[in-house]
């Protein structure tokens, strides 16, 4: 009798011990340790994004003088983080203003497409932010009512973001873009400054897609 209770005892705990063991793989599974789930997390991404924004420069027309002119504009980037926190990045951007104009039947239009590279810097803040800085080059290809031109750009932005799954977040942040004009002068209109060409400020919020 006393043998048997034994050998019940020791599946008890044999039993027990199996149990105890899956557990804590199980959690372990679950929850792995902060660096793993770092590493693990958001190196690739591709970013979605609406942006308002404002022509810094100042634009004139035949009949007016306007500066920090808004309009609105989309974005598709992706972006590959390493570990150590450096990455690269492609961007497309796309902008569009108007202007009152009588010479253009009422408004002229302003557009501008931006394609580039960029290098980035960024990481997690906590286990569900991550912030980004980046500066790109590229090409910038601005079209308007009358005209068409392909110049060079430059875009600076920072990014703020939260994932609200491991796949899914949401983002928001600030652009600058730089467009450098090949054309001395646009038809009808003089964008002044610096540079030739103009520069925009824009306001950016989108979506975030990590895998």
């Amino acid at each position: 009798m006393k043998h048997k209770t034994k050998n019940h005892i020791r599946a008890v705990l044999l039993l027990l011990t199996v149990l105890a063991w899956q557990q804590a793989a199980a959690q372990s599974a679950e929850t792995p340790t902060e660096p793993t789930a770092k590493k693990k997390k958001v190196l690739n991404t591709i970013l979605a994004d609406f942006n308002t924004g404002w022509i810094t420069s100042e634009v004139t027309t035949p009949e007016n003088t306007f500066k920090w002119r808004n309009g609105q504009g989309f974005g598709i980037s992706y972006r590959r983080l390493r570990n150590d926190g450096y990455g690269i990045g492609l961007d497309f951007a796309h902008s569009a203003s108007s202007y009152p104009s009588r010479s253009y039947g009422g408004e002229y239009h302003l557009n501008a497409n931006y394609y580039g590279v960029s290098l980035l810097y960024g990481g997690f803040l906590s286990q569900k932010f991550i912030a980004t800085v980046s500066i790109g080059a590229g090409c910038a290809y601005t079209f308007g009512s009358d005209e068409s031109n392909v110049g060079f750009g430059l875009k600076q932005a920072i990014d703020v973001e939260y994932q609200l799954t491991p796949f899914v977040g949401i983002g928001a942040g600030i652009d600058h873009f730089i467009n450098i004009s090949t054309q001395q002068q646009p038809n009808g209109y003089e964008k002044k400054y610096a540079i030739n060409g103009f520069k925009r400020l824009a306001l950016h919020a989108g979506l975030r897609v990590y895998f």
